[in-house]
């Protein structure tokens, strides 16, 4: 089972209010499916949207990719923000995925 992350490498926003989104975990295209009826929070009610999600979101270096993410704007030190971006850029590139900045 796939597990995302809300606000990274899925979003569901209103029908039509986005054309396309980009993961902000690994910046691949996401894939989009329109005007799904259901719920977009565990206890919200079920909604139209349109729901964006990464195709890549199930691969185990995305996971560490996340978390990887989660910790550089967690990180108050901009030499170590700095290393652990290039652990981040290393990551991506691995995989053949050109990471967005920031």
């Amino acid at each position: 089972m796939t597990t995302y992350h809300k606000g990274w490498d899925t979003i569901s926003p209103d029908p039509g209010e986005v054309d396309s989104w980009r993961c902000r975990v690994c910046g691949a295209e996401c894939l989009v499916a329109r005007g799904v009826l259901g719920q977009t929070s565990a206890f919200g009610s079920p909604r139209r949207h349109d729901r964006f999600a990464c195709p890549r979101a199930g691969e185990e270096w995305h996971g560490r990719a996340y978390e990887l993410r989660l910790a550089i704007e967690a990180m108050p030190s901009r030499r170590v923000r700095a290393l652990m971006e290039e652990d981040l850029s290393d990551l991506l590139a691995g995989q053949c995925i050109v990471g967005r900045e920031g």
